[in-house]
């Protein structure tokens, strides 16, 4: 310890054993008083906001995701658009060998066929699920 902290030490201790008077009874009442009525209002409020957050987040997080039934097929190896990502939906007209590299059953259709699609296009720029539209 150097000098000026045993300095500070002494002067501390100094004022801690000079201090012997307590507050008025008047104002500590008045103080405990004021502290236990806003404890008393403050708790129940506190444990309504977090049951009701705490519900909330149950009730978002536990429903199961369920597919969609809207006709994508998901781009194999393509990471799934999260929940609040922005997605655009773009109408192409794609060669048929290219689907067929995403993985999808395009068998019955001529290589060199070219076929409209709708491509769901993430933030990043990949191509996330595919759509076949029909040319009727």
């Amino acid at each position: 310890m150097n000098r000026n902290e045993e300095i500070l030490i002494a002067g501390l201790q100094a004022l801690a054993a000079a201090e012997t008077s307590a507050p008025p009874a008047a104002i500590e009442a008045s103080l405990i008083k004021r502290l236990k009525s806003k404890r008393a209002v403050a708790w129940p409020l506190a444990l309504e906001v977090f049951a009701a957050a705490a519900i909330l987040l149950i009730a978002t997080y536990s429903q199961p995701t369920r597919p969609a039934n809207d006709g994508f097929i998901p781009v194999p190896y393509a990471t799934p658009i999260g929940r609040y990502e922005r997605a655009d939906l773009v109408r192409v007209n794609v060669p048929v060998s290219a689907l067929a590299q995403w993985g999808l059953p395009v068998s019955s259709f001529n290589p060199d066929q070219r076929i409209d699609a709708e491509v769901v296009i993430g933030e990043d720029g990949l191509a996330r699920a595919v759509r076949l539209i029909s040319n009727q």
